[in-house]
């Protein structure tokens, strides 16, 4: 008998546009860019974006990765990312990405995670202790996608170089 998934949820506020926002995160390929968990990311054919996407995303470990698959894509509010291999300690995982503008300069950004740990003690150990270790992991994305789409936005503002105020 498995053991029941784990749910947690996370929320932050990105200080960009959602057009910005939601570019960066479907740009399925480019996740290493901005989340500073990751070495790497690669694409693993099929679709670049949208449903049925696939990635392999390599820990800044040099050892960890994981496979994922976009199960439900819902343009510029959210997708879903299902773990489907790797080296992590769960069997299974699933993380519902939404995001809902809060004005013309900001975007909430909610995730939901599931996860079902490995199965025997070593698993239910590996369950208690894998909150804390998502909680710090999604911290390091949120910040990183922070900062990746306050520099994306500040890039697309028009500048006045040399402008004076009269």
């Amino acid at each position: 008998m498995s053991e029941p998934m784990k749910q947690m949820r996370f929320e932050t506020e990105v200080p960009a546009p959602l057009s910005v926002v939601w570019e960066t995160i479907a740009d399925y390929g480019r996740v290493h860019d901005w989340n500073p968990n990751l070495e790497s990311a690669e694409l693993l054919g099929g679709p670049a974006r949208g449903v049925g996407a696939k990635r392999q995303c390599n820990m800044k470990n040099g050892k960890d990765f994981v496979r994922e698959v976009v199960t439900a894509w819902d343009e510029r509010r959210g997708m879903t990312i299902e773990v489907y291999d790797g080296t992590m300690p769960f069997e299974r995982a699933e993380l519902v990405v939404a995001v809902e503008p809060l004005g013309p300069d900001a975007t909430q950004v909610v995730m939901d995670m599931r996860f079902a740990p490995k199965g025997g003690i070593g698993g239910t150990i590996m369950g208690a202790m894998a909150k804390p270790m998502f909680k710090h992991m999604i911290g390091k994305l949120f910040k990183g996608l922070s900062e990746h789409c306050a520099t994306q936005h500040e890039a697309n503002q028009p500048h006045m170089a040399g402008a004076r105020a009269i």
